[in-house]
This record gives C-alpha cells, sequence and structure tokens, in this order.
C-alpha cells in the first residue's frame, strides 16, 4: 500500500451511504479545497476528517439502502430494457431505410 493513500472503513451497514456521500457535489468540493500538490493531489486524513458530514441513524441509513437498492434495481431494469431496444432500433433501421420493411400508414 502506498503511503500516499489512507484506507478506512465505515461502521457496519455504512458502506453504501459513505459511498453517496464521498461521491456528493458538496463532499467532492470540500475534497478539492483540501487537497493539495500539482502533479498528483493527495488529501490527508487530518483534512478528510475537517469535512462536515452529518452522521444518520442506523434507522436512517436501513431506509436510505432500501431506497437506494429501489433505484438501483430499476436502474438495472431500465438499462436492459435499452439494450433490448436498442437491438431492435440496430435490426429494423436498416431494413427501413432499404425499403425492406414497409411501413403504411393506417
Amino acid at each position: 500500500m502506498s503511503p500516499v493513500y489512507v484506507v478506512f472503513t465505515p461502521r457496519e451497514g455504512y458502506a453504501n451511504f459513505v459511498d453517496f456521500h464521498m461521491r456528493e457535489g458538496s463532499t467532492q468540493a470540500w475534497i478539492g479545497q483540501l487537497s493539495s500538490g500539482s502533479v498528483r493531489q493527495s488529501l490527508a486524513y487530518r483534512d478528510l476528517v475537517t469535512i462536515p458530514a452529518v452522521i444518520p441513524s442506523q434507522e436512517s441509513v436501513a431506509a436510505f439502502d432500501n431506497v437506494l437498492a429501489s433505484v438501483r434495481a430499476s436502474s438495472k431494469a431500465l438499462e436492459a430494457q435499452t439494450s433490448t431496444l436498442c437491438q431492435v432500433r440496430d435490426e429494423l433501421l436498416p431494413r427501413l431505410l432499404s425499403g425492406e420493411v414497409d411501413i403504411v400508414d393506417r
């Protein structure tokens, strides 16, 4: 492990919340302000712990995880639907353009 990296493990059950918080725009802005280095940006642990964060209750985090799981499932279903629609488009479009398939206005 490089001495440049600080690795931390969130409390049990908080992994999704911490991941979401770390990717959030305001957290990223804090990280950008506190990072140093001209070639490779780095953030010291002493600076990381100064970033404001609300630590929700375990019940709130569990509810967050349930909503996140639902959103991820919906996203996965939409990705599958998009893939299917792209395949149909890719099969039909050349046939439509070549005149092999005719669309009659009914």
